[in-house]
């Protein structure tokens, strides 16, 4: 994780032409990448509070290179997870891939969970490929999901998302 993190910085030292940076700069960097989503991530940015672009490339040439860790593990990212969205009161999930019980992890992980409240929300479960999108549920309620959850993965129709006037929406293709 240590070698992502110091490439992403890298980056962003070198987009923003800094050569020696500061605690200020460790710190617009973390708000920046919204790394108080990622406390780990955040932990190994604090311990940086000074030093220069040349440095950090010094520190990576002692890690996993950055490339190594993208060919390992970007394929399987990248065909493995669920994509979560939120519009005001809409909840959206598009599904990335095959072979997971995303039913059970959507419905029991996520909109049951009692820390959240979504009994309000107006939810969208799609399947993306790259045809299009898969519909499974479209502007249901909470509710109308716990009915019909069997119709996961039952629908054959695909979809094109657009995002019209800031509302999110699907058109057959």
């Amino acid at each position: 994780m240590t070698s992502i993190v110091l490439t992403n910085f890298l980056y962003y030292l070198n987009d923003n032409d800094i050569t020696e940076y500061s605690i200020t700069d460790v710190t617009a960097f973390s708000s920046y990448a919204e790394l108080k989503y990622a406390p780990t991530a955040r932990q190994i940015m604090m311990r940086l509070i000074g030093g220069t672009a040349a440095s950090v490339k010094n520190m990576l040439l002692e890690l996993t290179s950055f490339s190594a860790l993208n060919q390992k593990w970007y394929p399987f990212l990248q065909n493995n997870y669920v994509k979560v969205s939120k519009f005001n009161n809409s909840l959206e999930f598009r599904i990335s891939s095959d072979g997971f019980d995303w039913n059970e992890a959507i419905i029991d992980d996520v909109l049951l969970n009692e820390k959240y409240d979504f009994s309000k929300c107006r939810i969208t479960i799609v399947k993306e490929t790259a045809a299009g999108y898969k519909p499974f549920f479209q502007n249901a309620t909470l509710n109308d999901i716990l009915a019909n959850d069997t119709a996961v993965m039952a629908s054959e129709e695909l979809l094109e998302r657009k995002v019209i006037d800031g509302k999110l929406t699907y058109h057959k293709k």
